[in-house]
């Protein structure tokens, strides 16, 4: 091959022409090619080359530590899973030409992480990309609150045990609609909505967590791993003076006026031995903002 012939299958990236062409002539006089049958092909050979490699890189990128293929996956160590529906819904491929997000939830071992993976491999092939979230350095962004920790779990905690909608709000229910009451937080109001029944538990059913979720979970000595420090912990910590100061007593000069009879105080339930006086009531409060 000549030095200008060469640069020329370079710079358009032929890298497989370059390599192969004695074999591609050989192969072409051995089975009587014709010009357009050779030509058809180095074009279709270097077509898989290609694809070949863009699909390697895809796959590179991807960083799957484990490639691990559907048509492994141990169904028969797994016998609640449904095989026929995960099949069905694998060799449609919905999922993403539709745009469909899938979501595996079980506990630990039942095998998420493998279909995962066999489900990102068959999109991969057919020239989607994709990255294994195992292989990401996950790093926790904390920095302190503007208005201090108190502000924030005040907020977190009028919705961490609240439910998506209480029965105050509904106005109206019956076999085909449900009308209910929201407040609109961009117009600042309460408005009325009605809507089908079947749509209203669609909605409702989406604040509702899969199982295996939680809301709430615990780090550090709070973590349920954790548990069997807490004693050791608690042996650690110096107890506290939990005696009640006693109160005060103020003395009345000869010419004040006469005070009201003081009420007989409750004895403090925790120390036995410090006395309980009323400050005030304790009114229940609107609610907060959202």
């Amino acid at each position: 091959m000549d030095e200008e012939l060469s640069k020329i299958l370079k710079y358009l990236r032929w890298r497989g022409l370059l390599a192969n062409r004695d074999a591609y002539l050989s192969l072409a006089d051995k089975q009587r090619f014709s010009p357009v049958r050779l030509l058809r092909y180095v074009v279709e050979e270097e077509y898989k080359r290609k694809h070949q490699n863009a699909r390697m890189a895809r796959l590179n990128r991807a960083r799957i530590p484990h490639l691990l293929e559907i048509e492994t996956f141990p169904f028969d160590k797994q016998p609640k899973l449904d095989r026929k529906k995960i099949l069905s819904l694998y060799d449609a491929f919905q999922y993403m030409t539709e745009s469909r997000n899938i979501i595996w939830v079980g506990p630990t071992g039942v095998g998420k992480t493998g279909l995962a993976t066999g489900f990102l491999l068959q999109a991969i092939n057919r020239g989607y990309s994709g990255r294994s979230l195992w292989q990401k350095p996950w790093v926790v962004h904390c920095k302190p609150a503007i208005q201090g920790a108190h502000k924030v779990l005040q907020y977190l905690a009028r919705y961490v045990h609240r439910i998506a909608i209480t029965n105050r709000r509904f106005l109206s229910v019956d076999e085909r609609t449900v009308t209910f009451r929201y407040k609109d937080s961009r117009h600042e109001g309460w408005k009325t909505m009605t809507l089908d029944a079947l749509e209203f538990l669609r909605r409702f059913l989406q604040h509702v967590p899969p199982p295996g979720s939680h809301k709430v979970r615990y780090y550090g000595l709070l973590s349920p791993a954790n548990r069997h420090l807490l004693p050791r912990i608690a042996a650690l910590i110096p107890p506290e003076d939990n005696t009640c100061p006693a109160p005060s007593v103020l003395s009345d000069s000869a010419d004040s006026q006469p005070m009201p009879p003081t009420p007989t105080p409750l004895p403090c339930p925790y120390c036995k031995s410090g006395q309980l006086f009323l400050v005030g009531p304790l009114l229940p409060r609107g609610r907060g903002p959202p």
